[in-house]
């Protein structure tokens, strides 16, 4: 596990770097574990010369389809900004997957209409905030049209998103 500090007087604490040191023995073992392979390169960005969180994501594609299965949801919305990192070919470590995801964040399991769902899509296509990662849904944004028409073909697996039903979403 790389060391998070330098050695930079100006910024390092002796004390400190001891404990985290300390922290960092206690943990290898468990963070160089084998936990999976993988055949390929999964990376956050799909094209390398683009903002990744403006981008749909082989690795938020993972993430979101492996978060869906787990919560048994419809669908799932993940913030581009949770991700981080990419997952190299070969032997995959609990050490590469906190590398992609190094934030505690909770998942909410909760049922949302389909016109909030709608709406929740349109504000991540004016790209203020970020495209949202998803699973169990598939659309179009036409960057073209006004704020509030962009997104289009809004199919929740395979069929038409009713605005009026409830949907189970993991977030």
């Amino acid at each position: 596990f790389e060391e998070p500090i330098q050695n930079d007087p100006k910024y390092f604490d002796a004390d400190i770097g001891k404990k985290i040191n300390q922290y960092n023995q206690k943990i290898r073992g468990i963070m160089e574990m084998p936990i999976g392979s993988s055949d390929t390169k999964i990376q956050k960005a799909i094209e390398e010369n683009r903002d990744a969180n403006l981008q749909e994501s082989p690795l938020g594609n993972l993430v979101t389809d492996i978060l869906r299965k787990n919560c048994a949801t419809e669908m799932v919305f993940l913030n581009s900004g949770a991700l981080r990192g990419k997952l190299e070919k070969g032997v995959l470590t609990n050490e590469a997957i906190f590398r992609c995801l190094p934030f505690n964040d909770n998942i909410f399991v909760s049922e949302m209409e389909g016109y909030i769902v709608e709406s929740a899509l349109e504000t991540a296509a004016s790209s203020r905030y970020g495209l949202l990662q998803v699973s169990g849904l598939t659309y179009s944004v036409d960057p073209k049209k006004p704020e509030g028409q962009r997104v289009q073909n809004i199919q929740v697996q395979g069929e038409d998103l009713n605005r009026g039903r409830k949907y189970s979403v993991a977030f």
